[in-house]
């Protein structure tokens, strides 16, 4: 039986600035649990920027449904203080 998976491929710098962005605090445990898919996949797409296509899309939703306001902000500086 052949892998059906699709083959990592390098994420842009440009998206990675934009994820960096709008990454707050706990996000790696979210993104777990919004695409389903593992720690070591999300951590690897977030800090070496290699992922499959089907794995970038789901973090770059995630993302795109977050605007960073103050109290976005705010927060993870209260998160990080704790």
């Amino acid at each position: 039986m052949r892998n059906t998976k699709s083959p990592l491929i390098h994420i842009s710098g440009e998206l990675l600035k934009e994820w960096n962005r709008r990454q707050l605090y706990g996000d790696v445990k979210k993104l777990t649990d919004y695409t389903g898919f593992s720690k070591p996949v999300i951590i690897r797409a977030l800090r070496k920027g290699e992922a499959r296509p089907e794995v970038i899309f789901k973090i770059s939703q995630f993302f795109a449904q977050r605007d960073l306001s103050t109290d976005d902000i705010s927060k993870q500086a209260l998160e990080i203080l704790k």
